[in-house]
C-alpha cells in the first residue's frame, strides 16, 4: 500500500469496524485515485504489518436505492463472467443472499456473486442491504480478496 499512500495517510484513514483486529481497513475517497466509478476505495492489511501489504482491495458505492445496487451488480458480474466464465480452474460463485453479521438484529442482508480462483483468492460483487436499525447505509462492494482475508470475513471474527 506504501506504493500508493504514505504511512500518515494510511493511519489517518484507518477504520475500526471489524470485531477483531486481524485485518485493518483503510478507506480513501475514490476521487483521490481519480476514480469516477467508486465513491471509496478500501484496502485491508494484516494487523502489525509495517509493510502494509494489501490482502483485499475494494471499490465501494452508496446507492440511493438498493435495487440500483442489484442492477449494477448483475451488470458487473456479466462483465466478470466474460473475463473468467470459461477459464479452467475458476469457479463461479452464484448470486446468493446472506444475513449480514454487522447487524446483530439479523435484519440486514448482503447478496454476493463472484468468482473463486484455484488459489481460493476471490473476486466478489456484494450489495449490502442494511436495516434502518443497524445505523449503516446500503452499499455495493466490488472486491478482490486474498484467501486469508476472505477466510477472516467468513470466520465470524470480522463481524
Amino acid at each position: 500500500m506504501l506504493d500508493f499512500l504514505s504511512e500518515k495517510q494510511i493511519k489517518n484513514n484507518t477504520k475500526d469496524f471489524y470485531r477483531t483486529d486481524d485485518f485493518i481497513p483503510v478507506q480513501i475517497e475514490g476521487s483521490y485515485f481519480n476514480s469516477e466509478m467508486y465513491d471509496v476505495i478500501e484496502f485491508n492489511y494484516k494487523s502489525g504489518d509495517k509493510n502494509y501489504i494489501i490482502h483485499s482491495v475494494s471499490g465501494l458505492n452508496y446507492p440511493e436505492d438498493i435495487n440500483d445496487c442489484y442492477k449494477a451488480q448483475k451488470e458487473i458480474l456479466e462483465e466478470l463472467n466474460s473475463l473468467f466464465g470459461n477459464v479452467k480452474g475458476i469457479r463461479k460463485n452464484k448470486l446468493r443472499k446472506y444475513n449480514h453479521g454487522a447487524d446483530p438484529s439479523g435484519k440486514s442482508t448482503y447478496t454476493r456473486g463472484g468468482f473463486i480462483f484455484s488459489s481460493y483468492d476471490q473476486v466478489n460483487v456484494d450489495c449490502n442491504d442494511f436495516s434502518k436499525e443497524s445505523g449503516y447505509i446500503d452499499e455495493m462492494y466490488v472486491s478482490v480478496d486474498a484467501k486469508e482475508f476472505y477466510y477472516f470475513l467468513m470466520s465470524g471474527r470480522a463481524y
